[in-house]
Parts: C-alpha cells; sequence; structure tokens
C-alpha cells in the first residue's frame, strides 16, 4: 500500500485563530506518526496461529514497510504542505491518532480519533 499524498482539513487562506504554517519538523514529526500507526495497524492483523520464526519474518516486512511509508509521507508533506496553514487541533489529533484511518480523518476532516 502505497502512503497518500498528505491532505490539510484546513486549507491555506483559512486560518483560524488554532491555525499556524507547518514546518519541516511537523513534517518529520507526523511522517514518523504515521509510520508507527502503519505498523501498529499491521501487527495487528497477524495470525495468531504464525510461528515464531513466520512472525519474527512478517515483523520485519512490517518494519521495512512501515518505515518506506513514513519516508513517502514526510517527502510528500515537504514537497506539498511546509508552509501552509493547519488547524493546531488537527495536527494534534493526528499526533495522538492510534490506527492509519485515525490519522488521515485528523488531517483531511473529520477530527475523529
Amino acid at each position: 500500500k502505497e502512503a497518500e499524498a498528505p491532505g490539510l482539513a484546513n486549507p491555506a487562506g483559512t486560518q483560524g485563530p488554532a491555525g499556524r504554517e507547518l514546518t519541516p519538523t511537523d513534517c518529520q514529526a507526523l511522517a514518523s506518526r504515521y509510520g508507527e500507526v502503519t505498523r501498529a495497524d499491521e501487527l495487528a492483523k497477524l495470525p495468531e496461529k504464525l510461528s515464531p520464526a513466520q512472525k519474527d519474518q512478517a515483523r520485519a516486512a512490517i518494519e521495512k514497510a512501515a518505515q518506506q511509508l513514513g519516508q513517502n509521507w514526510q517527502k510528500g508533506c515537504a514537497e506539498s504542505l511546509v508552509g501552509k496553514v493547519a488547524s493546531e487541533e488537527n495536527v494534534q489529533c493526528a499526533m495522538t491518532a492510534k490506527t492509519v484511518s485515525a490519522f488521515d480523518m485528523c488531517l483531511n476532516g473529520g477530527g475523529a480519533r
């Protein structure tokens, strides 16, 4: 699964009292969180019946994929979101999201956790 380009629930030009410009550091932190929630989602899908060796192999593959997706997300964020205004509430929501779906909802509308 390829990481989708990051979005903003509060597009540029609509800055409210809780809006701020995204920085490269924000992209790095959000990308790290995206990798974490991707990893958690995928680990939760592992069948219980896997042998220890199979689990280790699956974890290694998940780790590699999660790192790549996080890097892709950071690149997309740096290219399209740095300097744009985002809702502080949405950024914080994404940083505390527990799943990829919740992360996406935080940044692309809905603000659900």
